[in-house]
This record gives C-alpha cells, structure tokens and sequence, in this order.
C-alpha cells in the first residue's frame, strides 16, 4: 500500500527553477518515481543538459525556458503543461535568489527585484496552477520553497528574509483557501545547501567541512530536498496541507547553538556545560 502511495506515476509535475540546484533534484526525483515533469528555467544551458539527463533516464519530460516574473511567460508555462500531458498535478515553486547586501545600501529597485523574484513570481504560478487543478477537479500539491531565513534573522539579506517569510505564511493562507477543492498547500525550507548558484557567493563551500550550526555535522546537497519534496507531492502526506519541513541538518532546532570542540552544545560556541549526550568529564579545554 505505502510503494503505492509514494508512485507519482500518472501525475504531471512542473518544477520552476530546475536547471540546477534544488530544483533540478526534485525535478528528477519525480521522473524517476513516475512522474511526467514540467522543467522551468530561465537559463537555457542548464535547462537544457537537465532534460537531456532525464529523458536519457527514462523520464518523460518537457523543457520550457521562461521567465515565471512575467504573466504572460507563466501563462505559457500552464497551458504548455495542459497540452503536452493533459493535466497539472504537483507544482514546486522553486525559483528564488538573492545577494548580500545591507538594508541601508539597498535602492529600492534592487528591494522590488527581490521581492517579486522570491515571492510575487510564486503568486503567479500558483494561481496559474490552482486554476487548472480547480477545473479539471485534481487533488493537487503546490509545493513552496522557502528557507530557514524566513524564520530567523538574516542580516544581510533583507528582502529576502522578508519575502521568504511572506510565502510561509502565503502557504499557510493557500491551505486553507484551496482545501475545499482538495488541493495541498506546503513549503520546504532549506538551509546551507550547496548548489551552483550559492558557490558564486560562497566558493569556500565547495570544501570539505564539518560547520559547527549544522547538528547533522554537513552541509547539504539538492538531493537531499528531493525526498521531503517527493513526500509532499505523493499520497503519502494526503493529509498535510499548510506545513512546512525544514531540511536543513538540524539549524532550525540549533537556533543559535553551536557544537564545541569538546562536543557540547553551547550559545556562546566556545565551552558552554550544556548536555550533549556526552558525559562532561570529557570536556576539553580550548
């Protein structure tokens, strides 16, 4: 019964954002659990060796390169979906980016940029999506990824902290408006995971390392969204709308704790005697 429940096959995905990255996991995740995918990107190489990976594997699979800030590429995107697979079953708002900057050095185009490309471009394709499920009467999952910077302050980061925290709650209030039509909303809030476009800011991530936030000792990969993404999008959690998981080792339950070289816990990050799960006696000094 449980193999049966976490099949997509019969369903059609679109996956926004999935050249690369995040997106690109879930995207193959889903083709190799039966679903037939809707691959969106803007960029067109990356797009393009995505689908020639997933066709290569067995999937079926249609590349469109859009932009999901404009309406009338998004209206493109849905009516593609309809036409080449006949319905649309499982959304992923994936696309979002950002760049470190400080508030006070922010124009207000930049803050505008960030806003609509994290949160106003997931407006859009939602409602292009509940649309169709709304009419061809499909129990649908519409699948946000947020980030734990929506929970927790991120200097730096402004609009982006701002704009992920509003599609946490968009998904909450999508929940409960679309439920009568039997259609899920959900996030997925990721932290410090590696994809291609975080090694532009952080090359240093490419590295080997044992991050002192991170309690699962790493840092995390695409596929390692792919999982809570597939059981958002399957049967499996029919009875889940208006959550959010965080995959992200462990940091959102840290919340400022840091591992000692000593092995304990600690908020200060130095040597705090906070239990660890290992005895103090072996507390070393620093």
């Amino acid at each position: 019964m449980y193999k049966k429940m976490s099949s997509l096959a019969g369903k059609t995905a679109i996956v926004t954002g999935a050249g690369q990255g995040i997106g690109k996991a879930i995207a193959e995740c889903y083709a190799e659990f039966g679903a037939k995918v809707v691959l969106v990107d803007i960029q067109p190489g990356p797009l393009k060796q995505a689908e020639k990976e997933i066709g290569k594997a067995g999937g079926s699979v249609l590349a469109l390169q859009k932009d999901v800030r404009k309406q009338a590429d998004v209206d493109a995107i849905m009516a593609g979906a309809v036409k080449k697979f006949g319905s649309i079953d499982v959304l992923v708002n994936n696309v979002g980016w950002t760049k470190r900057k400080l508030f006070m050095d922010m124009t207000d185009a930049e803050w505008i940029e960030a806003i609509d490309v994290n949160l106003v471009q997931a407006m859009r394709c939602t409602r292009g999506a509940a649309k169709i499920m709304m009419e061809k009467k499909t129990k649908g999952s519409i699948i946000n990824v947020t980030t734990i910077e929506g929970f927790r302050a991120a200097p730096g980061f402004a609009p982006y902290a701002a704009a992920k925290a509003g599609l946490t709650n968009f998904t909450k209030t999508l929940a409960l408006e679309l439920s009568p039509w039997g259609i899920r909303v959900n996030a997925i809030a990721p932290d410090a995971t590696v994809t291609p476009r975080i090694l532009e800011m952080r090359p240093d991530w490419a590295k080997s390392s044992k991050p002192p936030h991170i309690p699962m000792g790493r840092r995390g990969q695409p596929e390692d969204h792919a999982g809570a993404a597939l059981y958002l999008a399957s049967d499996m959690s029919s009875w889940v709308t208006g959550e959010t998981i965080h995959v992200g080792g462990g940091t959102y339950a840290a919340s400022g704790w840091r591992l000692t070289a000593s092995g304990h816990w600690s908020t200060d990050g130095i040597n705090a005697q906070v239990y660890s799960g290992k005895p103090f006696e072996q507390e070393k000094s620093l």
